[in-house]
């Protein structure tokens, strides 16, 4: 086994790793001040830059920072991986850069400071390609203003997780594969958080935590099936939309669960296939929830809300579809549309209006003109003052 050692408080740094040291390699880097290491493991197995132990460092403490880390560990040939960076940076304006392919590939970056992460002329802050499975990317920061791209392209068993405290950071990933997990956690009281995600393939499963606060937004996209997405978030302001498309079987549905606590939020949610589920949980008032083309057979949608002023707009479409939703206070607003045949709604409006003032309205239609529909059952409570109830069938 070959080692590098690298410890400069200097400029600038460069340290080629050459191919006839790539395999079992081990980088050791210590950087103080403002920093480039540019590492190349171009044909590395089982090489690393930094260890567990011994992670690298690019520190500037609570300073203007400007480091920079490029790690190229690209060796793709069958059997090839088992790399692994792992370090820390601190200060603000770092950037870092991270390429490699191959299988069982690790990266963990930890970020101290602002307006860190991706780098003018590199697509991605991380960027594991080809078909390699099993690889995993652990970023977290702590900041504000930070900037972050992850993509992994190809494989099976893949894995983000990305952790962020701070304000008005941004994280953009995308996996392309099958068996895939994403973990993206903004943890609060903060603000203007964003989250992009996409996975393209078939069981992922995706989990945005964005806590305290208010005003995040998420926004996913999943393709495949056997799918689950699951966004919590807690203030006000809050936006999360996502989509399920590309299918869905009687057995293998795709699952959406959002739940939001505060006030004006909106989540939306498409879901195309069989077997899909959909549940919303809203606290709070003047909230939207939509749920439309919830396209195929035998899907579910589950819709909470609590306070007054919220709404709910569902549209499915398709056969033995089920729906559900509860609202409690005044001044709530549902429009269930279920087309097709052997479909059920159940719904329930409580709290509200007056005589005198509009309370809760329902909307619920079964069926359409051009299509042939039959065997659909509506069920509604209200309770209160006030409401009204159209159904259409």
């Amino acid at each position: 086994m070959s080692k590098l050692l690298l410890t400069t408080a200097s400029l600038l740094v460069f340290s080629p790793v050459s191919a006839a040291f790539a395999v079992g390699s081990t980088t050791f880097l210590s950087q103080t001040g403002t920093q480039l290491a540019d590492i190349d493991q171009t044909a590395a197995n089982f090489a690393q830059v930094g260890t567990a132990l011994t992670r690298f460092t690019q520190d500037n403490g609570l300073g203007a920072g400007h480091n920079t880390i490029h790690v190229v560990q690209s060796n793709a040939d069958a059997g090839s991986g088992n790399n692994t960076v792992n370090g820390e940076q601190s200060g603000s304006t770092n950037l870092a850069n991270i390429y490699q392919a191959g299988n069982a590939g690790k990266v963990i970056i930890n970020q101290n400071g602002d307006n860190n992460g991706n780098q003018i002329g590199f697509t991605h802050t991380i960027d594991q390609k080809v078909t390699a499975d099993t690889n995993t990317a652990e970023l977290s920061t702590t900041g504000n203003d930070n900037d972050f791209s992850i993509s992994q392209e190809g494989g099976v068993g893949n894995t983000i997780t990305v952790q962020q405290n701070g304000n008005r950071n941004t994280v953009n990933t995308t996996q392309v594969g099958d068996n895939l997990g994403m973990t993206l956690t903004q943890n609060g009281p903060s603000d203007l958080n964003k989250v992009s995600a996409n996975q393209n393939g078939a069981q992922h499963v995706l989990t945005v935590t964005q806590d305290g606060g208010g005003a995040h937004t998420v926004n996913s996209n999943q393709s495949g099936i056997h799918n689950s997405a699951t966004v919590v978030q807690h203030g006000a302001g809050q936006l999360a939309i996502n989509t399920q498309s590309a299918g869905g079987t009687d057995t293998l549905g795709n699952t959406a669960t959002f739940t939001q606590g505060g006030n004006g939020n909106i989540a939306s949610n498409t879901q195309s296939g069989f077997g899909g589920t959909a549940a919303f949980t809203q606290s709070g008032n003047n909230n939207e929830a939509t749920l439309t083309n919830q396209i195929g057979n035998g899907n579910i949608a589950l819709l909470v809300q609590s306070d007054s002023h919220n709404a709910v707009t569902l549209i499915q479409s398709g056969n033995v579809n089920n729906a559900s939703s509860n609202q409690s206070g005044g001044y709530q607003l549902v429009e269930l549309s279920q087309y097709g045949s052997n479909n059920f709604i159940v719904g329930m409006q409580s709290g509200g209006g007056n005589a005198a003032a509009l309370g809760n309205r329902a909307i619920v239609t079964q069926g359409r003109v051009a299509m042939t529909s039959s065997n659909n059952v509506a069920s509604y409570t209200q309770s209160g003052s006030g409401h009204s109830l159209v159904i259409r069938q």
